[in-house]
């Protein structure tokens, strides 16, 4: 009965750790440019880990709970500027689902920022992406 329960235990938590293990995709998705999408928020906060430039694409790496809801997140701007130099834009990864699981999923997403530059004049931008500790990021035109 005891190793029955062991097969078990043991079945279960390789079954969980599977649900916790992130799965990456290489998608380029476009950075969503609505206002009202913007002001309505995400179901789900997120803490972002890295971001780098690659010509027009942005990759971020970020974390968030859950593990039981597929997530997709959009990056989206909801037109808003700050008054600096270089101009900064505000942005945010969200998602349209909540999700009540408490893993913690790493996952690295590609985003297009060209739209970004077609719509301001700047040769580089500060964006400002909401959950990332350490500030804004400078893009350049590519």
């Amino acid at each position: 009965m005891s190793k029955l329960f062991f097969q078990w235990t043991a079945l279960c938590f390789c079954a969980l750790l599977g649900a916790c293990t992130p799965e990456e995709k290489t998608e380029i998705k476009p950075v969503l440019i609505n206002t009202d999408l913007y002001m309505a928020g995400s179901k789900e906060s997120f803490s972002i880990q890295a971001t780098k430039q690659m010509g027009n694409v942005l990759e971020i790496t970020f974390s968030y709970l859950g593990g039981c809801v597929e997530q997709e997140p959009e990056l989206v701007w909801g037109r808003g500027r700050g008054n600096s130099i270089p101009l900064t834009l505000p942005l945010k990864l969200m998602v349209s689902k909540a999700d009540d699981c408490f893993c913690v999923m790493t996952k690295t997403r590609r985003f297009d920022i060209k739209a970004l530059f077609e719509n301001v004049p700047e040769e580089e931008l500060a964006l400002m992406i909401e959950g990332q500790s350490w500030g804004s990021f400078l893009v350049r035109r590519p």
